[in-house]
């Protein structure tokens, strides 16, 4: 599933696929394993404002 999240699916329907009984919980496990997301955010907020990270 980590992979699906990486793909851009949604955390609630990964959720919903595993059959986890909150979405928290998926959150908490499948993110863990994507150390690369708090960089592409960044980014992501960078490009939202117009600007490139120092």
């Amino acid at each position: 599933m980590s992979l699906t999240l990486a793909a851009g699916e949604d955390m609630k329907i990964i959720s919903e696929t595993c059959g986890h009984s909150s979405y928290a919980f998926t959150a908490d496990v499948y993110t863990n394993v994507m150390p690369y997301d708090d960089h592409q955010v960044a980014e992501a907020v960078f490009a939202l404002l117009g600007r490139e990270p120092a």
